[in-house]
């Protein structure tokens, strides 16, 4: 598996999901997969099904996994 990247060191690509480490005033029991937006320059996390989305803090992000292949 890939290892966390700091956001400070590199970002994702632009609109690319990857899996995403918020700022700690969350428990550090939550990951989410999230996608960089670079016009605006902010994370994006898609909450729930219904395609709403909210901005987010992050201090880390590595990609996601390959799919199984089986």
């Amino acid at each position: 598996m890939s290892k966390w990247i700091s956001v400070e060191d590199e970002l994702p690509p632009h609109y690319v999901n990857v899996l995403i480490y918020p700022y700690p005033e969350f428990s550090d029991e939550y990951r989410f997969v999230g996608e960089y937006d670079s016009v605006r320059e902010e994370f994006i996390v898609w909450v729930g099904s219904d395609g709403v989305h909210s901005r987010a803090h992050v201090t880390h992000w590595m990609p996601l996994p390959k799919p199984p292949t089986q």
